[in-house]
């Protein structure tokens, strides 16, 4: 979502939200931490290619 509300020039504004963290929820694992590295990394770079107007890479259905 940030990275739409950046390439269509809109302004980011703060809003707070009180919270609480524990022990429990704030524990991540391995998997869940390198699953969510590349989905970010992968946003990223098509983000890139957006800005740059350079043609997206196909991704092919293999059926």
């Amino acid at each position: 979502m940030l990275a739409q509300i950046i390439h269509f020039g809109f302004d980011i504004e703060e809003v707070t939200c009180p919270i609480r963290y524990f022990k429990e929820a704030s524990t991540i694992f391995l998997y869940r931490s390198f699953r969510y590295g590349l989905g970010v990394l992968w946003t990223s770079i098509r983000f890139w290619f957006s800005k740059h107007h350079i043609k997206q890479l196909a991704v092919y259905n293999s059926s």
